[in-house]
C-alpha cells in the first residue's frame, strides 16, 4: 500500500477482513506508530524489523506493538559515547524531519547534555535537495567541525555528499563526518557505489576518513549474531567498529 494515512487505513481493514493474525512491518517509525494504532484496535499485533521510534516503546499507547532492533536511545548512547571518547566538546546533526529522524535527535540530544556535550541539531526534509542545502548552510554556519547525518534513503545521502562538499563541510581539513544510517551496513564502498561514476572519486575523498554508526537488524547472515551484539555492547566495541 502507499504511505498515506487513507492507504493504511484501508489496509489495516482488508487484513483484518481477510482474518490476518499479525503484521510484520512496517520498518519506518513514522508509519509503524499508526499502523499498530489501527491494527491494535483489531486486536492485531504488530512486529517492525527497523522502526526504532523510543516514543513506540510506551504501551499505555502501543499495546500491540514489538520489534526486533533496538530503540533510537541505544544508537544515541553509541554515538554520544564514542564523541565523548574521541574528545570532541560539540557536534552538529542534521536529521530527516520525521519521526524516527526528531525521536533519534532528541535521543542524542539528551545523551550529549547528561555528558556536557554542545549539540546543535538541523531538521531537512527528506527527498527535497533545496531544504537539506538550507540544513548544511546552517551547519557550515554553526561553526562546529563534527558534522552527523541522520538522512533517510540514498537521495538523501547523495543531496548531503554533494552539498556538503559544495558547502565546505565534508572533505575539508578539521571537519569530521559520522553518518548514522544509510552507509553503516555497506560501509564507504557500498555508500559510493550508489553514486553515479562520473562523481565516485569525488564523494570518496569527501568521505576520506568517515565513521560510520548504526544498529544491526535480524536480516540476512546477521540474524545468528544480532543477540550477542547486542547483549555485550561496550565502548570500545562501538570504537572498534569498521569505520573508526
Amino acid at each position: 500500500s502507499g504511505l498515506d494515512l487513507p492507504s493504511i487505513i484501508e489496509s489495516v481493514d482488508m487484513w483484518a477482513s481477510s482474518g490476518v493474525v499479525g503484521i510484520l512491518g512496517p520498518a519506518w517509525s513514522s508509519l509503524a506508530g499508526s499502523v499498530s494504532l489501527l491494527a491494535g484496535s483489531r486486536d492485531i499485533p504488530v512486529l517492525s524489523h527497523w522502526a526504532t521510534a523510543t516514543a513506540l516503546s510506551d504501551k499505555a499507547i502501543y499495546s500491540f506493538f514489538g520489534r526486533v532492533i533496538p530503540t533510537g536511545a541505544v544508537l544515541s548512547t553509541g554515538l554520544v559515547s564514542l564523541i565523548a571518547e574521541l574528545g570532541w566538546q560539540a557536534y552538529v546533526l542534521l536529521h530527516r524531519n520525521d519521526a524516527w529522524g526528531r525521536d533519534l535527535a532528541d535521543c542524542v540530544e539528551r545523551s550529549a547534555g547528561a555528558r556536557g556535550i554542545t549539540s546543535v541539531t538541523l531538521a531537512f526534509d527528506t527527498d527535497d535537495r533545496e531544504s537539506m542545502r538550507t540544513a548544511v548552510v546552517a551547519a557550515k554556519a554553526s561553526g562546529l567541525r563534527v558534522v552527523v547525518f541522520a538522512g533517510g534513503n540514498m537521495a538523501d545521502m547523495t543531496h548531503f555528499l554533494d552539498l556538503g562538499e559544495e558547502h565546505g563541510v565534508l572533505g575539508h581539513v578539521g571537519y569530521t563526518f559520522i553518518d548514522m544510517n544509510m552507509g553503516y551496513a555497506a560501509g564507504p564502498e557500498g555508500v559510493i557505489s550508489q553514486i553515479p561514476a562520473n562523481r565516485r572519486e569525488r564523494v570518496r575523498a569527501a568521505i576520506e576518513g568517515a565513521i560510520f554508526v548504526g544498529q544491526t537488524t535480524l536480516w540476512g547472515a546477521r540474524n545468528d549474531t544480532f543477540g550477542a551484539q547486542y547483549a555485550g555492547l561496550t565502548l570500545a566495541d562501538v570504537n572498534g567498529a569498521g569505520g573508526v
